[in-house]
């Protein structure tokens, strides 16, 4: 009798555990139904690193205090970075000190490896503050589109007190300005509601060649990042092209690719902040003859930006959809993908075995 009981008992447990586990497939498969895969791709410098780390914030499960001390050295790193860049550019544009005693400074800081650095000592956050407050430092920085300086320089030099400050943890605005060497692929998942998820690779190349050799199979969108502050900047070589051209160049072959010809792309046109203050005193017409619009008008340079990635789109009937963005700016983020949620749950859900349609929402379609 006991022995009857113990193994219906068995049976009905080992049944129940069939049940869940098929339970279990469904409702993965399920999600896989619904899980649309993006795939970010850019310029180095385009800002798609920030962008993804602000999605991360934003929609995914943010940096753990872990994390954040992971990324302390980094800050201290580009500190001497952004330094040594502005110390090289005062020899190369010429430019004094206004207290001479900061060449001496300026040698301690040279004498650093960047990539070495784990700690900022006193002296040397001494050496830094004295240099940032020199005139000449400061002249030279007001040339800054002249040579490659990393575009976080001032705020981290401004708050080198708080960073130079024993227990220094990076906030969420000091993680998404730092400069890291980190190559390859990251991915970030998260919820975009009515069941549907999205999972974003982001790819960052060891060269420009390998953005295109680096394939990234069973995705949906392509969300590709380019700067629009890069217009009057150059590549340091003896071609010296243009940035924002080589980022065209980029747009043309990935969306033309056959991999990718016939998949709707999300276009972030990023750093609106930093074209809005630049395009002040730095004319849009000098670098690119064809725009007609006012000088100093953020507005026409961004739409004429945005004209030169949409005469890219030659496939009839493409689906592009463009936002322009500012990266650090998390209400700009967070609105940019709602409207993409909204564009992806209208777009996908209810079609998913039908070809491109047209978007609605915040983005500006190109097609």
């Amino acid at each position: 009798m006991w022995r009857c009981w113990s193994s219906n008992q068995e049976e009905r447990a080992a049944i129940q555990a069939d049940r869940n586990i098929e339970k279990m497939i469904r409702d993965d498969r399920k999600r896989l139904r619904l899980e649309r895969r993006f795939y970010m791709i850019g310029e180095e410098n385009s800002g798609m690193t920030t962008l993804f780390r602000q999605i991360r914030i934003i929609h995914g499960e943010g940096h753990s205090d872990q994390d954040r001390g992971g990324f302390t050295k980094n800050v201290f790193q580009n500190l001497f970075t952004a330094m040594q860049a502005l110390t090289n550019a005062m020899t190369t544009l010429n430019i004094p000190y206004a207290n001479p005693e900061n060449q001496l400074y300026s040698q301690w800081i040279q004498d650093v490896k960047p990539q070495q650095v784990s700690t900022l000592e006193a002296r040397h956050a001494d050496a830094i503050r004295r240099l940032w407050s020199d005139a000449g430092i400061r002249a030279c920085y007001s040339r800054r589109r002249e040579f490659k300086l990393l575009d976080s320089t001032e705020y981290y030099m401004d708050d080198l007190d708080r960073i130079a400050a024993p227990g220094y943890i990076p906030t969420d605005q000091d993680i998404l300005r730092a400069k890291t060497s980190l190559r390859g692929l990251e991915e970030c998942a998260f919820d975009m509601g009515q069941h549907c998820f999205s999972r974003i690779y982001r790819y960052t190349p060891v060269t420009r060649r390998s953005i295109l050799h680096r394939v990234i199979v069973s995705v949906d969108f392509l969300l590709f990042v380019a700067s629009l502050s890069q217009y009057d900047q150059f590549e340091s070589s003896d071609d010296f092209e243009n940035l924002l051209r080589m980022n065209l160049n980029l747009f043309k072959l990935i969306i033309n690719n056959r991999l990718y010809r016939s998949m709707p792309v999300i276009l972030f046109l990023n750093k609106k902040d930093i074209l809005a203050e630049k395009i002040q005193t730095s004319h849009l017409q000098t670098y690119f003859p064809e725009f007609t619009g006012k000088q100093g008008d953020a507005e026409a340079a961004m739409d004429f930006i945005r004209g030169l990635f949409q005469s890219i789109v030659i496939a009839e009937g493409r689906l592009v959809c463009v936002h322009f963005t500012c990266a650090l700016d998390p209400g700009n983020i967070r609105q940019a993908f709602c409207d993409i949620k909204d564009n992806v749950l209208a777009y996908v859900v209810p079609r998913v075995n039908e070809g491109p349609q047209c978007w609605g929402g915040g983005g500006t379609e190109l097609s």
